[in-house]
């Protein structure tokens, strides 16, 4: 019934399909999630983000913003965040994202979403962010291949040159090419 609601709801707001590489030896693109714009309030971006599949197999990323608030409403997901790093490398700590439990990122938290929760197939997410303070990072081995780890800085921008106000010319989700509910 909640993920009907929100389809309903998502085909109204402008809207666009985020697409990532299968995997690392894969780079077919295909749907990682529906972005749809909510609106700005006191500083924030909100969005409705309809997640359709784990992250990529590419690593961990961070975010362009200095903070992020993200609720997710149907479905949840588990969650690899970096903790750290020790004599063997790299400290995750993993977390199950439960629908209506909010929870803060950072801009300089690397993170990825690892699966959804047992029984569910996609995840329905509010999301509030500030605005940009640096490009996105992708969390890499180092150059020397000695089990280092670098981070890469991502510019992603669209066609003209720009990652802001896209919902400006944006089609409204009813137009886009969707994943059901």
């Amino acid at each position: 019934m909640l993920r009907r609601l929100l389809y309903r709801w998502a085909g109204r707001l402008p809207g666009r399909i985020i697409m990532a590489e299968v995997s690392e030896t894969d780079a077919t693109q295909v749907p990682l999630f529906e972005r749809y714009y909510v609106g700005q309030v006191a500083g924030w971006t909100i969005y409705l983000h309809h997640y359709l599949r784990p992250d990529p197999d590419r690593g961990l990323h961070d975010h362009p913003w200095p903070r992020a608030i993200a609720l997710p409403l149907a479905g949840g997901y588990r969650e690899a965040r970096l903790d750290g790093f020790d004599q063997h490398g790299r400290v995750m700590r993993v977390r199950m994202r439960r629908p209506f439990l909010p929870y803060m990122l950072r801009g300089a938290d690397f993170h990825r979403i690892i699966a959804f929760r047992p029984g569910t197939t996609s995840s329905w997410s509010l999301f509030a962010h500030r605005a940009n303070s640096k490009g996105w990072g992708f969390l890499r081995p180092g150059p020397d291949g000695d089990g280092t780890a670098a981070v890469v800085f991502v510019p992603h921008l669209e066609a003209n040159g720009s990652h802001t106000k896209w919902w400006q010319t944006a089609r409204i989700g009813a137009a886009l090419n969707r994943a059901a509910p």
